[in-house]
């Protein structure tokens, strides 16, 4: 049996809208065709590998569009590999072609400094919010001078005791 290859019209960037009249359109975005898509290797990972391709780490739905449909009424969910398989069964009744809609969250920028004109090159600098590392507590910095004996926890302090009371019963035995 040949192999058989589709194209995937990947539609991202952009948001559902619902016009006046009550039609949904899909605003703004770009579109990315993947060519060659093995249908034997399609599935739930391969599209998630996809997406990560053209810079998507999280996805919150994702949908194809049935040939000769509005997208009103011909999105389907695309969540389960059954969902792909009838999708590339109607992308090869389609000429081997299927459209694909991605919902995803937008990530806003924080401007962390008010003047980030660097002086040298005088180019604008966007810094991260860094989060701090969090200081030891008192809990763990004992945990961490403490030393495991056997199974008994045991810290520096009765560790110094110890040895010297042994010490002092060593020269007593002498």
């Amino acid at each position: 049996m040949a192999t058989i290859y589709i194209t995937l019209c990947i539609n991202h960037r952009g948001r559902f809208k619902r016009g006046p009249c009550g039609k949904v359109s899909y605003v703004g975005g770009e579109v990315t065709e993947i060519e060659r898509v093995n249908v034997d290797t399609l599935n739930g990972f391969f599209v998630s590998d996809l997406l990560k391709d053209i810079r998507y780490t999280f996805v919150t739905n994702f949908f194809w569009l049935e040939p000769g449909k509005e997208l009103d009424d011909g999105l389907r969910d695309l969540r389960f590999d059954m969902d792909i398989v009838r999708m590339y069964e109607v992308a090869v009744k389609n000429g081997n072609k299927i459209n694909v809609y991605t919902e995803h969250p937008v990530d806003q920028s924080m401007l962390v400094e008010e003047n980030n004109m660097t002086p040298s090159k005088m180019r604008v600098k966007h810094c991260a919010k860094r989060v701090p590392t969090p200081k030891k507590s008192l809990k763990r910095r004992l945990i961490d001078d403490a030393e495991i004996v056997g199974n008994v926890q045991v810290g520096m302090e009765d560790r110094k005791r110890s040895e010297a009371q042994r010490r002092e019963e060593d020269y007593e035995a002498h």
